[in-house]
């Protein structure tokens, strides 16, 4: 038998480490492979222990704005309503107690919501900022809506960031107020331009077709429907009038006298008012001592200034001739009268905040006006039992067009317009930022922009939805809150 060579031994030498090599090679490999599966394995735990802290943290947001809608005074909360989690949820609601340190932005509610899942070993958190909709259109009414008039205008419905601008008549066939002489119930009878931004034009009753061709091609959408109708929150003068903490505007008045409701600039220059007397009514002339608390007369610039945040009363209608109406910048003030308000040939000034209340109608008679208010104080109110109707002047008109912003309530009237001013530019317009909301009038109207003056007219409505809560009272209203702003680490 031959023995086997050196050679043998050695081959068989290298193939054991070639093998045992090989092993070694595919062990690391191996591990390797385990390891990253493991990575894989702990990677894929982790994402979804974060997905399942991330669903708890939405929870508690949309436990959030389901709160704020029932309440918005609801605070926050902790709670765990999973076996292996829990969220808390703090908020800071800039709406009802303004944030002191100005990071949450106006009339808006900042929601914080951290979601823990496994006792804690897992967290997300949600950060959102919810505005809200107290009415979700820029103008409803259960009228009719027009526009319309000898000359052609210019429409414009915009809307401020993160909202849409809607427009909804309740008015139909079905209302007690159905006028059979005007078949339409949303029509644009003499418009040139619509500038409407995707705005939805929606009615209980019809819509012309004319009407809706035009707003269809400038970007609009048409509805129309008998179940269309929306509700209307309910408002009465009652609500708005303060039970307490009046002033009454005759309350300087000398004995034996009585303030007659009327206010005017004497052809003198001074400022006079209409006084009941035993000898009848008679013009006094009005100094100093006898104007209410917060207001001043100067006579060079024919303008009665209003200071303070004094909440003015009158139990009869209410009118103002021939003068300027200055509210100060600084001021708050308010007017409730149990009559009618007219303001006639005169210039009305409020640029921080001025409710008008009226039991009746209010008139802006050859009146020009700029009411403006920031969105972090009350903003400019106008509540009218009756019409509330803007006649302007054919001759004169403030630097930039008549401007209001606010929230505009009509219980049971019409929102009006009728423009007669003839100048060409911008400063023939009539600007409104806010809600127009119209109960309607007898004769079925709802909201109506005439135009008389000339065609370079502009009526343009900017939807701000903050500025519906000068309408909160105690009659309950429905809030929709919406995110504006949504932040997850």
């Amino acid at each position: 038998m031959k023995r086997p060579g050196k050679n043998s031994i050695y081959e068989r030498g290298i193939a054991l480490i070639t093998v045992l090599a090989i092993s070694f090679i595919l062990l690391g490999i191996l591990i390797i492979l385990m390891a990253e599966a493991y990575n894989h394995m702990g990677r894929a735990l982790k994402y979804n222990s974060d997905a399942r802290a991330l669903t708890i943290a939405e929870y508690g947001v949309q436990k959030a704005i389901y709160e704020l809608e029932e309440d918005l005074t609801w605070a926050g909360v902790t709670d765990k309503p999973f076996s292996r989690g829990s969220y808390t949820v703090i908020v800071v609601n800039n709406f009802t107690n303004p944030d002191p340190k100005g990071t949450v932005p106006a009339n808006s509610i900042w929601v914080k919501s951290t979601g823990e899942f496994a006792n804690g070993k897992f967290k997300k958190t949600v950060e959102v900022i919810l505005s809200y909709q107290l009415i979700p259109y820029a103008a409803i009414s259960d009228g009719r809506l027009e526009m319309r008039g000898t000359n052609p205008l210019t429409f414009k419905l915009k809307a401020i960031p993160g909202f849409t601008g809607k427009i909804h008549s309740n008015y139909n066939s079905a209302s007690l107020k159905y006028d059979p002489s005007y078949p339409n119930f949303f029509d644009m009878l003499n418009v040139k331009t619509l500038d409407i931004d995707g705005t939805t034009f929606s009615s209980s009753g019809t819509i012309s077709a004319a009407c809706g061709t035009d707003i269809n091609t400038a970007g609009g959408t048409v509805i129309t429907s008998s179940s269309l109708d929306k509700s209307i929150p309910p408002l009465t003068y009652s609500d708005v009038k303060p039970a307490k903490g009046l002033t009454r505007l005759d309350q300087y008045a000398p004995p034996g006298v009585t303030f007659a409701g009327k206010i005017r600039k004497s052809a003198g220059g001074d400022l006079e008012a209409l006084c009941s007397t035993p000898l009848g009514k008679v013009w006094f002339s009005v100094t100093a001592p006898f104007l209410p608390d917060g207001m001043s007369w100067n006579r060079a610039t024919s303008t009665l200034k209003v200071s303070g945040n004094l909440k003015y009363y009158n139990d009869e209608d209410f009118e103002i001739e021939n003068i300027n109406l200055e509210v100060d910048e600084n001021s708050e003030a308010a007017m409730y009268v149990d009559g009618c308000i007219k303001f006639n040939n005169m210039g009305f000034v409020a640029l921080n905040g001025y409710t008008l209340a009226s039991q009746s109608d209010i008139e802006f008679n050859n009146t020009t006006f700029r009411m403006d208010a920031p969105n972090d104080k009350r903003a400019v109110a106008i509540f009218c039992g009756e019409d509330f109707t803007i006649n302007t002047s054919s001759t004169d008109a403030p630097s930039g067009g008549n401007y209001l912003k606010g929230a505009i309530y009509i219980k049971d009237g019409a929102f009006k317009i009728n423009n007669y001013c003839a100048l060409a530019g911008s400063d023939n317009s009539i600007a409104m930022e806010g809600v127009i909301i119209s109960g309607g009038n007898t004769g079925g109207e709802g909201i109506i922009v005439n135009n008389e003056g000339s065609s370079d007219f502009n009526f343009s409505l900017l939807y701000n939805p903050h500025l519906a809560r000068t309408l909160i009272t105690s009659s309950p209203m429905n809030i929709q809150l919406q995110p504006v702003f949504w932040r997850v680490y």
